[in-house]
């Protein structure tokens, strides 16, 4: 089966992703970054803040949850963060749409054929611009992996 043609362009409900103050350092320090001072009232998120985003989340607003992919047999491949005028500072408010924006198949040594799914996510400002966006890759394995 082409997953391509069932999943590529499908989206999950808008989401909001508030830059907390509280929140951002809770990550920072939890991720024990040392460049980030969370009193400043200008202190930008670092790029990773934006994984917080899954907690913000509803199923309903992941294209992934009803798209047919078993999510028990789901390996993290890696996410790309893109801000194209510098991160957004403490008090934004974000809006995310995710999106599958890109599917393929690869044959695994051991696990047989994987499906391949990169979910894109982009987040506006209160203006409605594009502020940040996430590319989130993930494969879906056929079957458990056998020893070698």
């Amino acid at each position: 089966m082409d997953r391509s043609a069932v999943v590529i362009g499908k989206t999950g409900q808008d989401f909001v992703l508030p830059i907390e103050r509280g929140k951002l350092r809770e990550f920072v320090h939890a991720v024990a970054e040392r460049s980030i001072d969370t009193d400043d009232a200008t202190a930008v998120i670092p790029p990773t803040f934006l994984a917080t985003a899954m907690w913000w989340q509803g199923p309903e607003a992941n294209p992934l949850h009803d798209a047919g992919l078993d999510s028990s047999r789901m390996l993290h491949v890696e996410v790309e963060y893109v801000f194209p005028n510098g991160a957004p500072q403490v008090g934004a408010t974000l809006t995310g749409s995710a999106r599958i924006s890109e599917t393929w198949e690869k044959e695994g040594k051991r696990a047989g054929p994987m499906t391949f799914v990169a979910v894109t996510t982009d987040f506006r400002n209160e203006d409605g611009d594009m502020v940040a966006q996430s590319i989130w890759t993930e494969a879906h394995i056929s079957r458990p992996a056998t020893a070698q």
